[in-house]
This record gives structure tokens, C-alpha cells and sequence, in this order.
């Protein structure tokens, strides 16, 4: 049985699915072409050469291409050319099975499928734009386990604020229905989650080798919001390159693990609710690896009528449990649609006890 990504619906649900196939077509390459790519010369001919098949108004290069197996400024501003025409953005770069390969594919002369309508300019960009919000986010939660962590140790100087930022964590994970030393280790991992997405938004969403973090999905799915590998982060194959799905049997196109896709789904969306969509896939793509029994999945989600009530340890390995928390240690709502997502409210005693 293949492997599955975690895929967040527009429909408000979150599933564990295939991927769709895409048609082979000649336009097949085995590593990145264009600017910083490996650039072998036979896969930098195979996309010179489907560039070349592109007519000028429709994101080809204005001249032919020389095909020369070699990568200079005309073909990666061909790249770029075409990356602008379709996506509103360029970066002059080709990976295997990422989106621009994919509708390169559907531009060639008697590929069986129809040539795509250039994408929102919005999306992909908006998923940058907001990733300072994403850091609020994650600042918060982070502001509560330290509270939390200090309630639970008695070493708090505002007791009453740990004790409320307390058990506001335990909306979301339940972590007083266990032992206390079982809380504050728990209260530790928590914390652990959220500084590796700390680590990982550190570089503005590029990873140190230059690989931008969030992609844009290749199969322009307009039911999704985004998928991701769990721990997507850290997944390397032996000699140290990212892990490709198709290494761990998912099925669907070969893409990077170490990806989170955007898809068609997630545009018109507002700047909070893109910044919570992020940090509920980096739930994903930071925590444990896919085989491992702590991975992150989709157990519940927040309009679930158990999501509030899940034992620990499946709110531990929930992403919304993450990302919820995240919106909450904010002291702000969610807006999806018409649906307003209010986290609950705290209501303590006149004693304000702990």
C-alpha cells in the first residue's frame, strides 16, 4: 500500500490521499535545470528543446533557443519567461515533477491536454508575504509553553497569567488529565514542534541549500489548500539530497519531500487565516518522519464535534491542534468563508487558583 500526503480541503475537511498521476510526456529530466540547478547537459537540452515547442505569445522565448546542452543567460531567461507568463513569478529554475515541468508538458505540440490558463499571481507570494504573521503565531505559542512550563514547575512569577495561559494549552491537548511530570514533558515536545518551525521560516521560507520552502502545487488542485510529507523537514536520502516521494512509495508525481505545495484553493484567502494554514502544514513537515509513531497527522480538525476532547495522545499528533493553539495564544479569531472560528474562552474562578 503507497504512502499518502496530508491534504488540507477547502470543504473544511483535512484527508490522507493520493496524488493524481500526470501523463508522461518526453519532457522528462532526472535533476534541476537553470539558475543553481545541476544543469546535466542532456536534461538542459530535453527542456531547451520543449522551451523551443512554446510559441513566443504563449510563454515561449522570443527566439529560438540554441540547444546546446549548456545554461546561460538566454535559457534561464527563457525559463523565466515562461515561469512569468503562466505563475506571475519566476525564479529560472526547472526541478523534476514541480509545477513548471508540468505545464511545460501541457504546452507541447500533441501532449492530450489542454494548455493551462496562466495561474493567480496571488497565492504562492501571499504564503511569503504572510509569513511574518506565521511567526506571530508561533512567538505566542511559544510565550504559552514558557508560561505553561513554569506553571507546571511552580516557578512562575504571574501565576494567575501561567495558570490561564495553562489551561488554555490544555483546550487543545489535555495535558492536566496526566500525570504532572508526564504534562511537563509533553509540554516540552509541544515546544519542540514550534521551534523547528521557528527554525525552519528563519531563512524567509528558503532552506540553506536555496530551496524555497513552499511550491506551488502541479496539479493546480482548486479543492486543496496545501499538502505536505510528514516530517518533510528532515527527510534525506543517503548521500544527503532531499528525499523525493516516490523514494517512500507515495503515489502521484515524484515531488520533493522537503516542499510544502500551495494550491489553487488557498487564493482570496486572508493574511491570518494563510499564516495559520502554514503553521498547521508545518505541523506536519517539522514533526516526526512518516514511519515514526509520533508522526503529525490529521486525527481531528476544528470544526470537528471531538476536536475539543481529544486525549493527549492524539491532539499530540493532530497539526490543527498545533495550529489552533498558535491562533489562540494570539487572542484572535479565524475567519474561513462565512465561518468564524472563535478559540474557547477561559473563564476562571475568583480565586484564580492554579
Amino acid at each position: 500500500m503507497s504512502n499518502k500526503v496530508f491534504v488540507r480541503l477547502t470543504n473544511g475537511e483535512c484527508e490522507k490521499r493520493d496524488l493524481p498521476g500526470q501523463a508522461s510526456t518526453d519532457v522528462i529530466i532526472t535533476s534541476s535545470v537553470g539558475a543553481g540547478g545541476h544543469n546535466k547537459p542532456t536534461d538542459v537540452v530535453t527542456i531547451q528543446k520543449a522551451l523551443n515547442r512554446v510559441a513566443p505569445g504563449s510563454g515561449g522565448p522570443p527566439k529560438p533557443l540554441d540547444v546546446d546542452g549548456k545554461v546561460g543567460p538566454l535559457t534561464n531567461g527563457a525559463i523565466a519567461k515562461f515561469q512569468t507568463h503562466f505563475f506571475h513569478w519566476a525564479d529560472s529554475r526547472i526541478d523534476p515533477e514541480n509545477i513548471t515541468i508540468a505545464t511545460l508538458r501541457a504546452c507541447q505540440p500533441g501532449a492530450g491536454s489542454k494548455v493551462p490558463n496562466p495561474r493567480s499571481p496571488a497565492t504562492i507570494p501571499l504564503v511569503y508575504l504572510t509569513i511574518p504573521n506565521a511567526r506571530q503565531l508561533i512567538n505566542g505559542a511559544k510565550r504559552y509553553l514558557t508560561s505553561s512550563r513554569e506553571h507546571l514547575l511552580g516557578t512562575a512569577t504571574n501565576k494567575t497569567q501561567a495558570a490561564d495561559r495553562y489551561a488554555k494549552l490544555n483546550v487543545f491537548f489535555s495535558l492536566d488529565k496526566l500525570p504532572p511530570a508526564l504534562s511537563l514533558a509533553n509540554v516540552e515536545r509541544i515546544n519542540k514542534v514550534f521551534l523547528k518551525m521557528e527554525k525552519a521560516l528563519a531563512g524567509g521560507g528558503r532552506l540553506g541549500s536555496g530551496h524555497s520552502i513552499f511550491q506551488p502545487d502541479p496539479l493546480d488542485q482548486k479543492d486543496v489548500y496545501a499538502y505536505t510529507y510528514a516530517g518533510g523537514f528532515t527527510r534525506r536520502g543517503p548521500n544527503g539530497s532531499p528525499k523525493m516521494s516516490k523514494d517512500d512509495n507515495y503515489e502521484g508525481p515524484n515531488l520533493r519531500e522537503d516542499s510544502i505545495y500551495i494550491c489553487s484553493g488557498l487564493e482570496g484567502r486572508n493574511g491570518d487565516f494563510t499564516a495559520y494554514n502554514t503553521v498547521h502544514e508545518l505541523a506536519h513537515w517539522v514533526g516526526p518522519e512518516i514511519n515514526h509513531p509520533d508522526s503529525i497527522h490529521d486525527f481531528s480538525y476544528r470544526h470537528k464535534a471531538d476536536f475539543y476532547s481529544l486525549p493527549a495522545s492524539t491532539a499530540l499528533r493532530t497539526a490543527d491542534s498545533y495550529a489552533m493553539f498558535a491562533v489562540a495564544a494570539s487572542d484572535r479569531g479565524l475567519a474561513e468563508d462565512a465561518m468564524i472560528f472563535m478559540p474557547p474562552m477561559i473563564i476562571r474562578g475568583s480565586s484564580g487558583g492554579g
